[in-house]
């Protein structure tokens, strides 16, 4: 499930790599990697994250896309076509010009 390679830096260190991908009926599904310093770090994060994603429902949680905390924040702006503008209230105005 889970593979380590390994790749030279410039300044001489070896960086390892550790990927999972999963695949279901011939088409990834789920894909994720991350790179370290240490083989024995690459090792464990491997052993917990393919332990997390054996559980039922782990990869459809991780696949899920989140709401960014702008989206959180900022409240839906109407549609400015064939609105005046001296009827907008001032920071759709202020919007509108950016």
């Amino acid at each position: 499930m889970g593979s380590i390679t390994v790749r030279k830096r410039k300044d001489g260190s070896a960086a390892y790599t550790a990927q999972i991908r999963i695949m279901q009926k011939d088409v990834t599904v789920y894909q994720e990697s991350q790179t370290f310093d240490r083989k024995t770090t690459t090792q464990a994060w491997l052993k917990r994250h393919e332990a997390e994603l054996a559980e039922p429902g782990a990869i459809a949680k991780a696949q899920r896309k989140g709401v960014t905390v702008k989206e959180m924040i900022e409240p839906p702006r109407p549609p400015v076509s064939g609105v005046p503008r001296a009827l907008m209230p001032v920071t759709l105005v202020r919007s509108c010009r950016n």
